[in-house]
């Protein structure tokens, strides 16, 4: 009995991009065909990136150093995004 290749069109694979899932082996045996990636976190005080190497960042948003993102930080969301997410999460007393 032969034994069927994993590398037929259709199959997956992976690019080794870690910014696409889903790939798959096409015609000529070439991985592609994946889709990007959504970094979004859906905060507004986050930087949100993927890099094909080292995959989805999240990076706070704290320009004073105090660990918060507060109306003194400037969100990547732009002016207000403070006062949307103040709106959507609980308030957390120190």
């Amino acid at each position: 009995m032969r034994r069927r290749s994993a590398l037929h069109p259709g199959a997956t694979c992976n690019d080794n991009n870690a910014c696409t899932t889903g790939e798959v082996f096409d015609a000529n045996c070439n991985c592609g065909g994946g889709t990007a990636v959504d970094p979004n976190d859906n905060n507004p005080c986050t930087l949100d990136s993927c890099d094909p190497v080292t995959g989805v960042s999240n990076v706070f948003q704290d320009a004073d150093g105090d660990g918060t993102c507060d109306a003194n930080d400037v969100c990547p969301a732009g002016p207000g995004a403070w006062h949307r997410l103040q709106r959507q999460q609980p308030r957390h007393h120190r």
